[in-house]
């Protein structure tokens, strides 16, 4: 967001806060292109944070980036907290040439034993698994031990009453 001065005082701090609390984690593209967007580069770099879970899955997720690439934007897929997804998004970068980085963070627990994986990370970099498909599989004698309890995750709703995620 380009700064807008009145008065000698900047709102571009504002501004960029109202925006992203109106847009929350839906946006896929933020952009000024142009030399006053950082001095001394022509354009600034512009990162596709996708979630696949969000977005339509692996397919959708690399029709965001093929779209991304064609405009020299790289993706940065965000965690969302399962082996699966996990997986998926593993795929999805391993698919792309504009892949800049791979939001993970390694569960512990009950999930592992539920859904096995082979996931593992060597040098802060994730791996590609070397099983079938995903490389994920569901072990349904421990998923009984973990039966689902029905909960609702909570509903956020803004002054105005409109809906935010969660």
């Amino acid at each position: 967001m380009s700064n807008i001065r009145q008065n000698g005082k900047c709102y571009t701090k504002k501004r960029k806060s109202y925006f992203w609390d109106s847009v929350g984690e839906y946006i896929i593209d933020v952009q000024h292109i142009g030399s006053t967007s950082i001095l001394g580069m022509i354009a600034k770099p512009i990162i596709l944070r996708v979630d696949i879970c969000h977005t339509g899955g692996i397919t959708e997720g690399k029709k965001i980036a093929t779209m991304g690439e064609v405009h020299y934007q790289e993706l940065a897929c965000h965690y969302t907290g399962s082996p699966v997804s996990t997986a998926a998004m593993l795929h999805l970068n391993i698919s792309v040439p504009n892949c800049a980085v791979q939001e993970h963070a390694p569960l512990t627990g009950w999930i592992n034993d539920v859904i096995q994986h082979d996931l593992r990370t060597e040098d802060g970099y994730l791996l590609r698994s070397d099983s079938p498909g995903l490389g994920i599989d569901l072990n349904e004698e421990a998923a009984i031990a973990y039966p689902h309890i029905p909960s609702e995750p909570p509903h956020w709703r803004r002054e105005d009453g409109s809906v935010q995620d969660w």
